[in-house]
């Protein structure tokens, strides 16, 4: 039950609430969740289209944002940056991210802190104890 409970989720995430928004305000508020998350643009990309499409139980609009839903979709999945697909839902996107932000490289050359060799040596023998 519990993927069956995510499916919903997915489909519709005001699913639990007791007011939900419109479908256009949840779509939206999901945008600027993920921009504030720096999650990918890929795979924001591919919840909205799940969203979008709908699923068991859950009414799609036939249109989004004054467009129809068939060419709304088409242009959700010709998009190829955050930003664009900010311009798509009518929300704001800053210029201010990092180069990359929003893309599956983004952590690629993260200059992630030196680990200490003694430290882990003595964790690991710490971890023998136990």
């Amino acid at each position: 039950s519990g993927v069956m409970i995510a499916r919903g989720a997915l489909w519709n995430p005001s699913i639990f609430s007791r007011e939900p928004p419109s479908f256009e305000e949840m779509v939206r508020s999901y945008v600027r969740s993920a921009v504030a998350t720096n999650s990918t643009y890929q795979n924001t990309k591919w919840v909205l289209s799940q969203m979008l499409a709908g699923g068991t139980g859950v009414t799609v609009p036939t249109s989004f944002n004054g467009i129809n839903m068939k060419t709304f979709n088409r242009e959700l999945s010709a998009t190829k940056s955050m930003a664009h697909m900010c311009t798509a839902f009518g929300e704001p996107f800053e210029p201010t991210y990092p180069n990359r932000a929003h893309t599956t490289v983004f952590y690629k050359d993260f200059p992630f802190p030196e680990e200490d060799p003694q430290e882990r040596s003595r964790l690991s023998a710490g971890d023998a104890e136990i």
